[in-house]
């Protein structure tokens, strides 16, 4: 039982390593910029996606660690 957790947690903290680096690359492609460029939708609905992701993984992994001390 105790592995499952591990397991769980892990493949959680890989999902949560992943979306970092989508907005590290984000981040990277707009710095250094002096000013905004226009983004198309299809790029504001992918950062969109990318940022409630991240919230959805953030608070599973909450609830899991809050689960798992209980």
């Amino acid at each position: 039982m105790e592995n499952d957790w591990i397991d769980i947690l892990a493949e959680c903290r890989r999902a949560i390593d992943e979306s970092l680096e989508e907005l590290v690359r984000i981040e990277e492609r707009f710095s250094g910029e002096d000013a905004v460029k226009p983004v198309g939708l299809q790029q504001l609905h992918d950062m969109a996606e990318d940022a409630a992701e991240a919230g959805r993984i953030r608070r599973a992994e909450t609830s899991l660690a809050w689960r798992y001390a209980g």
